[in-house]
């Protein structure tokens, strides 16, 4: 799923994802194009109905300067290098 997303220097964008940790999945990403532009980091999601044995995720993007970056998050197991991820999230970021 590919998403277009408009930040301000200095604005945080969030993303909340879904967790699978109890099946063994974790979430990882990488940024591509102004790396520069852009901070990004996980945070534990709060949550008013948490599933026992897995916990929600919040993607954080932060604007640190003007430019085009692309941040591609993705859910899988870490020893399963030849499968597919379950879930691929791919932000279009924009800093304005």
């Amino acid at each position: 799923m590919e998403t277009a997303v408009t930040i301000k220097t200095g604005a945080t964008y969030s993303l909340e994802l879904k967790g699978l940790g109890s099946a063994g999945y974790a979430w990882t990403f990488d940024v591509t194009g102004d790396k520069e532009a852009v901070a990004v980091s996980f945070a534990a999601a709060a949550s008013d109905h948490p599933i026992v044995g897995s916990v929600n995720h919040e993607l954080l993007i932060k604007g640190l300067a003007h430019g085009k970056a692309t941040v591609r998050a993705v859910l899988k197991r870490p020893w399963e290098k030849d499968k597919p991820p379950a879930e691929e999230r791919v932000l279009k970021v924009t800093v304005e």
